[in-house]
């Protein structure tokens, strides 16, 4: 059956399911924002609708519906374009303080880490829900209330306004996570989003159910298995049905360990003839009862404190940016498992991008180009069907940790570690920075994330300070800065439809050998998430319409 609609059109007509059975997608665009101005809330059975019919019932519509409407596709067509026109994104009136509705920190503080901090938060592309991921190797989807969730919002109190809906437990560290695309509620088939974690293939998860749907594992040269640094869906294909023929791009760091090796010792050989003569007087001065036992807690800490030493010393940007070469690999979605294409970021004549790929990004208006952030202090910018490297803009003062291009295609934005702007690159010209954006990063390692709004007028990213500051891209002006924390604010997202947005906070801490029982004292508004709302005003209305 079909849920009854109180407003809208259909926006398209029906879309066939790999199961045989016809879908119907209603603009999603346009209920949203109406009902969301009319309302102030949604109403799932207002916003999503699913039929399912046999093969010969769905024939039978089409023939009813050719013989209603001669005209046939161009008629369809026109009615998606008068759809488009009627629908107006909301102008977020940033003039005034966002209001928090939803704020999540309790379940994130019952496990045994202490410091269980945000990484991340993520919009699903429907604007259905979101998506952290936190210290404890989990990934966490929240609905919004009005997609299931029949819950009032506490923000107040000491408990959170509600549970996450899923959690889905990784092995190792998360490195990146991405949503698909053309991800929709109202198509199952749809709901997956990838993720990436340390010694791990990447894994496609299904967000309904958590489970498991496939792996795409990278191999090296010794046939061991390759972790992706960051991943990424290209924006192939322009119908949800057709998401099997999209491809899945990864970044991994290769042939980087040996001769980061052979460069390292090479350059402190001198060095090692200076330990080695400290060895030989000192070897008089031994002690060997201490001999025994000779590796009380096994050579696996050996290995371990020898490569803590290792790291100290060299340090870990020489280590990432020392890298040969990193490779570029493309899976088909539907061919899981050890196939891929592979592209190396470096020439035969060993020019082009050097260091560990850190953060890719596809350009929105379809027109092949693509970017690649390195933790080498540079942005590669190629040419998505080869990936031929166009040009490489430098002048980030550390690692790039994210990258974004404008609504348009004409701008790319990047951000990098520990490094207190971002910078706005003119992609037509390449030469100069056009502006920096400030946020406070200087003293933090962690990663910190931006997000440009729909209307693709103001870009708003977080800080150490625990502040989200808001900036007109146009000019490049500061326009407005609110708390959203009172620790680092590493995540921030626009929501896709609606004047939203989504906060994460949180840092790596350090329990000082005083403190005899471990507690960190945390509070509220420390290692939390929070949902805001904006006043907002339509397109075409100069009205301004409250939503605290």
């Amino acid at each position: 059956m079909v849920n009854k609609l109180s407003s809208g059109k259909l926006s398209k007509a029906h879309k066939r399911s790999p199961s045989g059975l016809v879908l119907i997608d209603f603009s999603l665009k346009s209920l949203f924002w109406r009902q969301w101005r009319n309302e102030g809330t949604l109403d799932t059975d207002c916003c999503l609708g699913v039929l399912a019919m046999s093969e010969t019932e769905s024939m039978l519509v089409e023939e009813e519906e050719n013989r209603s409407n001669p005209a046939g596709e161009a008629a369809e067509a026109a009615m998606n374009d008068e759809e488009q026109q009627s629908y107006s994104w909301p102008v977020i009136q940033f003039n005034s303080p966002p209001q928090r509705t939803y704020h999540f920190y309790n379940q994130f503080r019952t496990g045994p880490n202490p410091n269980n901090f945000f990484k991340g938060v993520k919009w699903s592309p429907d604007g259905s829900c979101f998506l952290t991921s936190s210290e404890d190797n989990s990934l966490r989807r929240f609905n919004l209330p009005d997609y299931g969730n029949d819950v009032s919002g506490n923000v107040a109190g000491e408990e959170d306004s509600f549970t996450s809906n899923l959690v889905v437990g990784e092995g190792e560290s998360v490195y990146d996570f991405c949503w698909y695309p053309y991800m929709s509620a109202s198509d199952p088939v749809t709901c997956v989003f990838a993720s990436t974690t340390r010694d791990h293939p990447i894994h496609l998860w299904d967000a309904a159910s958590g489970e498991l749907r496939c792996t795409y594992r990278a191999y090296d040269a010794m046939d061991e298995i390759t972790a992706a640094f960051s991943i990424s869906f290209n924006p192939a294909g322009t119908k949800a049905r057709e998401w099997l023929f999209g491809c899945l791009m990864m970044s991994s760091c290769m042939n980087g360990v040996l001769f980061i090796l052979h460069r390292v010792m090479s350059k402190i050989a001198y060095k090692v003839i200076i330990v080695v003569c400290v060895i030989f007087a000192g070897a008089f001065e031994v002690d060997v009862s201490n001999w025994s036992p000779f590796s009380p807690n096994g050579f696996q800490s050996v290995l371990t404190g020898a490569t803590v030493v290792f790291f100290a010393y060299v340090g870990f940007d020489a280590v990432a940016n020392s890298a040969e070469e990193s490779k570029m690999r493309i899976f088909d979605l539907h061919r899981p498992g050890r196939d891929f294409g592979q592209h190396s970021t470096l020439q035969g004549n060993k020019e082009g991008q050097t260091g560990i790929i850190s953060a890719i990004a596809f350009s929105p208006t379809h027109n092949g180009m693509l970017a690649l952030g390195s933790y080498s202090q540079t942005t590669g910018i190629y040419r998505e069907d080869n990936m031929e490297l166009l040009y490489v803009l430098h002048g980030q003062e550390g690692g790039i940790t994210h990258i974004q291009f404008s609504k348009d295609g004409n701008y790319l934005y990047t951000g990098g570690r520990k490094d207190p702007y971002i910078l706005c690159w003119d992609i037509r010209k390449s030469v100069d920075v056009v502006y920096k954006l400030y946020r406070s990063s200087e003293h933090t390692n962690q990663r910190i994330f931006f997000d440009i709004e729909p209307c693709g007028q103001h870009l708003g990213t977080g800080g150490q300070d625990g502040f989200v500051h808001v900036y007109d891209l146009q000019t490049g002006q500061w326009v407005t800065s609110f708390q959203a924390a009172q620790d680092t604010v590493n995540g921030f997202s626009f929501h896709p439809y609606m004047p939203m947005t989504v906060t994460s906070s949180g840092h790596r801490r350090f329990i000082g050998p005083d403190n005899d029982d471990g507690d960190l004292c945390l509070r509220g508004d420390e290692n939390c998430a929070s949902v805001w709302s904006f006043n907002f005003a339509s397109s075409g209305d100069g009205d301004a319409i409250n939503t605290n």
